[in-house]
């Protein structure tokens, strides 16, 4: 993963995880956490674009297309 995440929004996040769940967590902890959710974030939107072409090109083709590839490029 290429993308820097702030110190501020991981101390945001690590506030937020130890008011949740009643414990401190570690700086390490809090900047795992951090950078999974933007992973899953980044897929989830890759996901949706995809989705959207997808839609669009059946918009286009009503009866239908042959898809790119099967198996997604991310």
């Amino acid at each position: 993963l290429c993308m820097q995440i702030e110190n501020k929004r991981i101390q945001e996040l690590k506030d937020i995880l130890e008011k949740e769940h009643g414990r401190e967590f570690t700086w390490e902890e809090a900047s795992e956490a951090a950078y999974s959710l933007t992973g899953f974030a980044e897929l989830a939107f890759k996901s949706w674009q995809e989705d959207e072409r997808r839609k669009r090109k059946l918009e286009e083709s009503p009866k239908g297309f042959k898809l790119d590839h099967l198996v997604s490029k991310i």
